[in-house]
């Protein structure tokens, strides 16, 4: 049973300490993503890339983008509201597997850290799939795939009830 009093207009993210550490955040994010990157030292060539999808589902939690290792870029945003979401790229080369790791901590309305949602994007040029999904927040995860013909790798979280 949900205890919870009807939402207001109001958002709880307008508290200036929340948007400080929200903010650090964004900076430790930005500051952990190396400038250039390598491809264990392979000269294959990018053939096209393969996008994935990660919603949020939740009705009261935001997901913030704390981690991000291999080859990706780092999304439009890294913060992701409850209904939003955020699409990665990652680039597909002949003969070769490229992984991405990826790791959100989860926030609930007040703006207190509730645990890590962490999962690999893993590219083989046929059948990119989520792999390594783990979480220590109170969130369930499903993956499935958007409709064709954009088949595309989607990852959908929702709180656990």
């Amino acid at each position: 049973m949900n205890n919870r009093p009807a939402s207001s207009a109001k958002s709880s993210f307008s508290n200036p300490g929340i948007i400080l550490i929200l903010f650090i955040l964004l900076v430790v994010v930005v500051g952990s993503v190396p400038k250039t990157r390598k491809h264990n030292g392979s000269s294959s060539e990018v053939l096209s890339t393969a996008g994935f999808i990660v919603r949020n589902d939740t009705f009261y939690y935001t997901l913030v983008l704390t981690g991000l290792e291999g080859e990706t870029q780092l999304p439009e945003i890294i913060f992701m509201p409850p209904g939003g979401s955020v699409r990665f790229e990652v680039p597909s080369r002949a003969f070769e597997t490229t992984r991405a790791n990826i790791k959100y901590t989860v926030f609930d309305e007040d703006g207190e850290s509730l645990g890590d949602l962490t999962f690999t994007l893993v590219n083989p040029i046929v059948f990119p799939t989520f792999s390594n999904i783990k979480t220590t927040a109170p969130i369930n995860t499903q993956k499935t795939s958007t409709a064709y013909p954009d088949v595309t790798p989607l990852l959908i979280v929702t709180e656990k009830y």
